[in-house]
């Protein structure tokens, strides 16, 4: 959003837009509004942000901004060890944030240790949800590598590399052997050996599989999503769906016992479950979304 001019339209976009504006700049300092702390002062230029979401590292990278911290939940995904030198940090380790004397800290929101990261550093927490007034619509992914590229004064080149972005779609489309916008599929997560439907735009391949590669998802499983139930349990008989394909996100990559008890469950194929590896998969920041987008079609174009 182009900066604004006059009071009244100020007012509209405060109003509107509420978050991920900025409001205000001098030389060394900007002022942008946010959910949580409403307006907020931020150094012009970010040099050691520390990032907990799973979607700005290496969002942040992307736009030219090396973070100084990344949540210890990335330490095993791949390009995130590739391509980031930061220090991994737990959630809530306050004396490790502190030490990496950040000049700001990105957070998911609720977050139960904003508060105390507040007196190291300007905090920000993020819902991860979309906006009326985003370019991106219902792609939240890019909405909020919009709202990371104005934080960090980025906001620019985000909306090129968005753009960009939406140009690759199609041709990543054609790269699939057959064509699978007319087919059903689900996501599932396993997680201490309990399984979880994931929703549409919430990581963990959700990204690659419905928006990039254009499969639908039921509404058999719109409607489990909806009853706030999302575990799947492999006793029950998930025909209904009528799936294609099942993608399941795991670190238990070769279990032949799991892939049958699921093919029973959901009355498909054994060939028609593709396993994708949990940590490379957990982060939806442009670059990981290409990648397990990549990984899916050769996994689909081999099988």
């Amino acid at each position: 959003m182009k900066k604004l001019i006059t009071t009244g339209l100020l007012f509209f976009t405060l109003v509107g837009c509420s978050t991920y504006q900025e409001v205000e700049s001098d030389e060394t300092t900007r002022t942008i509004t946010t959910e949580q702390a409403g307006h907020l002062q931020i150094n012009k230029t970010i040099k050691r942000p520390i990032l907990f979401r799973a979607a700005d590292p290496l969002n942040a990278e992307l736009l030219g901004v090396s973070p100084a911290g990344i949540n210890s939940q990335l330490e095993h995904t791949d390009l995130v060890k590739e391509k980031l030198n930061g220090e991994f940090i737990t959630p809530g380790d306050t004396d490790k944030v502190r030490n990496l004397n950040p000049d700001l800290i990105v957070t998911y929101a609720p977050d139960e240790y904003s508060s105390e990261y507040g007196e190291i550093a300007p905090t920000i927490e993020m819902r991860y949800i979309t906006s009326a007034f985003s370019p991106y619509k219902k792609r939240i992914y890019l909405t909020h590598f919009y709202y990371l590229g104005v934080i960090l004064n980025k906001e620019e080149e985000a909306k090129t590399i968005a753009d960009d972005f939406l140009e690759k779609i199609p041709k990543l489309r054609r790269e699939l052997n057959e064509q699978v916008t007319d087919k059903n599929a689900a996501v599932i997560l396993e997680e201490n050996n309990k399984y979880y439907l994931r929703p549409e735009f919430t990581s963990y391949g959700t990204e690659a599989v419905f928006d990039i590669l254009g499969f639908k998802q039921p509404k058999y499983i719109k409607r489990i999503l909806e009853s706030d139930d999302s575990k799947v349990y492999v006793d029950e008989d998930y025909s209904s769906a009528e799936l294609d394909y099942l993608f399941v996100a795991t670190e238990d990559l070769d279990n032949k016992e799991k892939q049958g008890q699921l093919a029973k469950a959901f009355n498909i194929d054994d060939t028609k479950i593709i396993y994708i590896d949990m940590y490379n998969f957990r982060p939806n920041d442009l670059q990981s979304i290409e990648y397990q987008t990549k990984t899916i079609i050769d996994k689909l174009n081999n099988k």
